[in-house]
């Protein structure tokens, strides 16, 4: 049996991650979903824009590197558009 029959596949903002994992973040309305990549024990962090109305979804599991971690206090909010030039956000086509 893999990690990921043994755990939840849904979570939410204040849990703890089960497992690591690539886990798909589903955000309330704002924004389609992504990819986060959060390791055992890590709490998943709210969304600067819709707060606690984020879902995690276990996609698959990870290997943990022991010396590698980086710790998300909150995902960042990215428009679809720069409202303060009116150009484009570069990573939005």
């Amino acid at each position: 049996m893999s990690d990921i029959d043994e755990v939840r596949k849904f979570y939410r903002t204040g849990e703890r991650a089960p497992v690591n994992g690539i886990y798909r973040v589903h955000h309330d309305e704002h924004r389609l979903s992504h990819e986060v990549t959060v390791l055992r024990g890590a709490i998943f962090p709210a969304c600067s824009r819709c707060a606690n109305k984020v879902q995690f979804e276990l996609v698959r599991t990870a290997s943990s590197d022991d010396e590698f971690r980086v710790v998300l206090n909150s995902l960042p909010v990215i428009d679809d558009d720069d409202t303060t030039t009116g150009r484009e956000h570069p990573l939005a086509s």
